[in-house]
């Protein structure tokens, strides 16, 4: 009942802590025995198992902050305890089977590097746990727990899933991951910017429940998608560049009530401390002093700002196709609003919109000189059934408010493009421009195109909510000719 242990000395002041020892325990009747690497809870250099060393065993315990790499060579064992924020790395040419067993990482961390494939019956992860693959994960069963989190570069391929709401998986964009049935089922939050399939291919199903919240930065191709109540569809923050937007292609998809896709805030940013906004139609800054921040531009023209400020944001992009993020708003001596992002759903049957389709730009900051709000964004749907009665907006955000000061100005409204064979939707369109607060202007109206496939222009639809604002601009490049 005593002590054995074997763990890594302490290097002093600036040095290295020695990495963990080995301490192997073999029951006669055992044929394998157990290998536990320990290093008191004090992270040092790595231990190794190599090629020439045993490298099957009835379990592994790798524990107490010790950092096990293995390489070039293959380890079986049928339980594989990860804890004590030790970290497991797997390098160049590993395979790692669990022969109908357990690998469990609690509070701990595990590195699968390139061209390797870990054939494990069931990956348990646990409180505040971390996977990065850059290889081949294959678990059986996957159990992902208790604000634990998966990043994945390479081929993660799972045939039973279980994930509680406080988990995180990010597929990168080298990143694969094949997922057990027909029908997936999104519960926590997951960021997409790789490939993601079923068995199925491309007749899956996708559901994104009450807890769950995808960021979709790449094209997905399914047969069905549902948002149900509470669940969100959503892209990546961009910056100074257009990089992440929507691009969903379904059969079926249904928002249910209270369910959203919602790109609010996720295009262009706006201006910081005097600063433009960026995009296309950022509101420009006043150089020299710090005055209100003007509107951005995108289906209208920007807001501008209260007296003496940068000029606001000019309108761009397509009336019958939008696929520009909105704009960011000028900066006073508070930030302006970013521009609302991109949202394009091809849906080859049924759309019903009985939640929310939002692609609002943000509010600039309140504050003395207060900041100018970001444009919408860009909503472009083609559907045959378009169904539903809920909400769909790319409406301007709103001015902050300089209170005694100058008021930053509204942003543009942004452009929202609907295609259909037939329509019952009674729902809201909106692409109003935001508001002005005080002395700040309001943006100007977005545009609204509607087109049945028995329509040879289709319908244009200009609204600012009985707001006075900026002008909307129909270009010579734009489509000029409506019924």
């Amino acid at each position: 009942t005593g002590t054995i242990q074997a763990f890594g000395g302490s290097g002093i002041i600036n040095g290295e802590r020695g990495g963990a020892g080995t301490i192997f325990l073999k029951q006669d009747t055992q044929t394998y025995g157990n290998l536990t690497i320990d290093n008191n809870k004090n992270a040092g250099a790595n231990t190794t198992i190599h090629a020439d060393q045993q490298l099957t065993y009835e379990s592994i315990n790798l524990t107490g902050s010790a950092k096990l790499k293995i390489n070039n060579t293959n380890i079986t064992t049928t339980t594989f305890l990860v804890t004590s924020s030790a970290t497991l790395i797997l390098t160049d040419n590993v395979n790692l089977t669990i022969n109908n067993g357990n690998l469990t990482l609690d509070s701990s961390t595990l590195v699968v590097n390139s061209f390797n494939i870990l054939n494990i019956t069931n990956l348990i992860i646990r409180s505040s746990s971390t996977i990065t693959n850059n290889g081949n994960l294959t678990p059986t069963n996957l159990d992902l727990r208790t604000s634990s989190s998966i990043t994945n570069n390479g081929n993660l391929t799972i045939n039973s899933y279980i994930s509680e709401s406080t988990t995180t998986v990010t597929n990168n964009a080298n990143g694969l991951i094949t997922f057990p049935s027909s029908t997936f089922t999104i519960n926590n939050t997951f960021t997409n910017r790789g490939s993601l399939t079923t068995i199925g291919g491309s007749s899956s199903s996708l559901i994104i429940d009450s807890t769950g919240k995808l960021a979709q930065d790449s094209k997905l191709n399914l047969s069905t998608l549902t948002i149900k109540s509470n669940g969100t569809l959503t892209h990546s923050a961009n910056s100074n560049t257009q990089i992440y937007t929507m691009n969903i292609t379904a059969i079926n998809l249904t928002i249910e009530y209270n369910g959203k896709i919602n790109v609010t805030e996720k295009g262009y940013t706006g201006g910081g401390y005097s600063e433009a906004g960026n995009g296309p139609g950022g509101a420009q800054a006043r150089s020299g002093s710090a005055v209100a921040g003007s509107g951005a531009g995108y289906g209208g023209m920007g807001g501008n700002g209260g007296s003496d400020t940068g000029k606001a944001g000019s309108s761009y992009g397509s009336i019958t196709a939008p696929t520009n993020l909105g704009s960011g708003g000028g900066g006073g001596d508070v930030a302006g609003g970013n521009g609302g992002g991109v949202i394009f759903l091809n849906i080859t049957d049924t759309l019903n919109v009985t939640g929310n389709l939002i692609a609002i730009g943000g509010n600039g900051v309140d504050a003395t000189d207060a900041g100018g709000a970001g444009s919408g964004g860009s909503i472009y749907i083609v559907t045959s059934n378009f169904i539903g009665n809920g909400t769909i907006n790319a409406l301007g955000g709103s001015g902050g408010d300089g209170g005694f000061s100058d008021s930053g100005g509204g942003g543009a409204g942004g452009r929202i493009a609907v295609y259909y064979t037939t329509k019952s939707y009674t729902g809201t369109i909106q692409a109003f421009g935001g508001s002005g607060i005080i002395n700040g202007e309001d943006g100007g109206a977005g545009t609204i195109f509607l087109k049945q496939d028995t329509q040879t222009y289709g319908n244009l639809t200009i609204n600012n909510g009985g707001n006075s604002g900026a002008n909307t601009t129909i270009h010579a490049d734009q489509q000029l000719t409506y019924e």
